[in-house]
């Protein structure tokens, strides 16, 4: 095995993907490229690894594509694979595909690499774990966990996003009943008909857990608990547009938050109208958010993020109509409230929340409980050695809100002393605390492409 590279990817999930992708693209001069990548599939990770058809993405056809030179790259790929001719049609554009789709068009991509005729790149991938990363002079030291150290001269951290946050008075619980992550596959699996299934969180998560529940034929009573009990909202059914805004709204949380608020009123369906009015603010979403004040930043974490996620998150309308069949026909039984306390028995929990509504605590028992709130972004918190041992010895700080990394907003690291390390960068998920919003994929691909760009200068 190579010891000595050029540069460093890691993770290879779908941001290390398209980062490469676009460095095959662009490379014009030699250089020698690693990936790192452990657990999931190479370029699917964690969220395009699901197998399940009814999970769908929640960004439209025209938006996935890997490349900010070629919208219709994904578009195309679909076109070309003769068994998904159901969605050959005029409006694919706008359809909401499967995530496994999604996946396997990944999949595709990744190959056409390995196998790629751009002689300027030489590439390897190594499935392992990092474990440590170590400045060594202009260079890094990345420590494997099962193979000897390699030495590399850039490292771009694409880790995604981290396991969900625990849950106050479960996590301590060791149970085969209590499900922290719920992307491990046994979280739905044996399940027992003739008990309940609690979930805690109302999020894109949950979708994808009641989902997967009601694919098995589960019929029983499904306990959903969140903080504020609301379901995301649906896409508008076909896409609307409008003009962006002359400028970018006033740096102030407040007056941004009623300029929002005004033009999703003098819209002429308000239901419909919140995507596209907030779509068209979304080019200076970035510049706006790292102009805030922290304070202003925690104030809109506080009051204002739980209304941006129902009405920026959405859900294809037909999920969404699901789920609000199972509400309605209150096979979900949906609480805005806080969870107390479980207490495992012999045969199932017994578990107690406050319920907001009612202003008094609730006492249920279920087979299961699943943990649906969503990623954890302090890495003081989460399980990752990579992480821990970084911050140990100061090569990476979190962002003042400890959503993630601290770092410029073009991406490169900034270590426990306030120094910029130029030559240790990320994109994706890690910088959301800087950039808030960079975790879908159209901004993943414009960060893919200009780090490409710096990394091959």
């Amino acid at each position: 095995m190579n010891t000595e590279y050029d540069l460093a990817i890691v993770g290879g999930g779908a941001a290390g993907l398209i980062l490469l992708a676009n460095i095959f693209e662009k490379a014009t001069q030699p250089i020698s490229v690693v990936m790192i990548n452990a657990g999931y599939p190479a370029g699917k990770g964690i969220a395009y690894s699901t197998n399940n058809s009814n999970h769908l993405l929640n960004v439209r056809v025209s938006r996935m594509s890997a490349f900010t030179h070629d919208a219709n790259h994904f578009t195309k790929w679909i076109l070309s694979k003769p068994e998904y001719s159901d969605y050959h049609k005029d409006n694919l554009a706008e359809r909401f595909v499967p995530r496994k789709m999604y996946g396997e068009y990944l999949e595709d991509l990744f190959q056409s690499l390995v196998n790629s005729d751009n002689k300027n790149v030489s590439f390897s991938f190594i499935n392992d774990e990092v474990i440590d990363l170590k400045k060594q002079g202009n260079s890094f030291e990345v420590v494997l966990k099962n193979a000897p150290f390699i030495n590399c001269k850039k490292v771009v951290l694409c880790t995604g996003n981290q396991p969900p946050i625990s849950l106050p008075g479960v996590s301590s619980i060791q149970s085969e009943k209590v499900f922290i992550n719920p992307w491990d596959e046994k979280a739905v699996e044996n399940i027992d008909q003739d008990k309940s299934v609690f979930i805690v969180g109302a999020g894109l998560t949950m979708v994808d857990t009641v989902i997967s529940l009601i694919d098995q034929g589960f019929k029983n009573k499904i306990i959903v608990v969140s903080k504020h009990g609301a379901i995301p909202m649906a896409h508008p059914v076909v896409r609307v547009t409008v003009p962006h805004p002359e400028k970018a709204p006033a740096s102030d949380i407040h007056e941004i938050y009623i300029d929002l608020k005004s033009r999703i009123r003098s819209a002429i369906d308000h239901t419909e109208w919140h995507e596209p009015v907030l779509e068209a603010v979304r080019p200076f979403t970035q510049k706006i958010w790292q102009e805030l004040p922290i304070e202003q930043k925690n104030r809109f974490l506080r009051h204002i993020n739980h209304r941006w996620a129902k009405l920026r998150h959405r859900l294809p309308h037909e999920v969404h109509d699901m789920i609000q069949s199972l509400i309605d026909s209150n096979q979900i039984e949906l609480y805005a409230g806080k969870l107390l306390n479980v207490q495992e028995n012999q045969n199932d929990l017994t578990i107690d929340f406050f319920d907001k509504s009612n202003e008094k605590k609730v006492t249920v028992n279920a087979q299961r409980i699943i943990n649906c709130i969503g990623p954890e972004g302090d890495f003081d918190k989460v399980d990752n050695p990579l992480l821990r041992n970084m911050l140990s010895h100061g090569l990476i700080s979190k962002d003042p809100l400890s959503l993630g990394f601290n770092a410029t907003g073009d991406g490169r690291i900034i270590d426990k002393s306030g120094n910029v390390i130029e030559n240790l960068l990320t994109i994706g998920s890690g910088l959301r605390g800087i950039l808030w919003e960079s975790t879908a994929i159209p901004e993943i691909r414009v960060q893919a492409h200009e780090m490409a760009n710096k990394v091959l200068a």
